[in-house]
C-alpha cells in the first residue's frame, strides 16, 4: 500500500518500567512517556518487551496512551499487560 504508515521515531523520553504482578498471575507494567520537544508527537506507541532471566523466554506487548496526541512539554502514562504465566525472574524493557 503506498499510503501505508511508516513509524518513526519521536523525541520522547520514556521511565523506567515498573511491573506489579495481578491476582491472576500477570504482571501489569507501567511506565511515563514526555515530550520534550516543541512540537506535538501524535499516534505514540510504546513496546514493552519482557524476557525470562534464563533467556528461555521473551514476550511483548504494544501499548498506546489513552490520548492521541501528546502536547509539547508534556507527558502521559502507558500501561501493558503480559498474561500468565510470568516467569519468576525476569526483567522488563521498553
Amino acid at each position: 500500500n503506498p499510503h501505508a504508515a511508516t513509524a518513526t521515531p519521536a523525541p520522547v523520553a520514556l521511565t523506567t518500567p515498573r511491573c506489579y504482578p495481578s491476582t491472576e498471575g500477570g504482571l501489569w507494567c507501567l511506565l511515563t512517556a514526555s515530550n520534550r520537544s516543541s512540537e506535538g508527537v501524535e499516534n505514540l506507541s510504546v513496546l514493552f518487551r519482557m524476557a525470562a532471566a534464563n533467556a528461555a523466554s521473551q514476550s511483548e506487548q504494544t501499548a498506546s496512551p489513552l490520548l492521541d496526541l501528546l502536547l509539547p512539554q508534556a507527558s502521559l502514562p502507558l500501561a501493558a499487560y503480559f498474561p500468565p504465566p510470568v516467569p519468576l525472574d525476569y526483567s522488563v524493557e521498553a
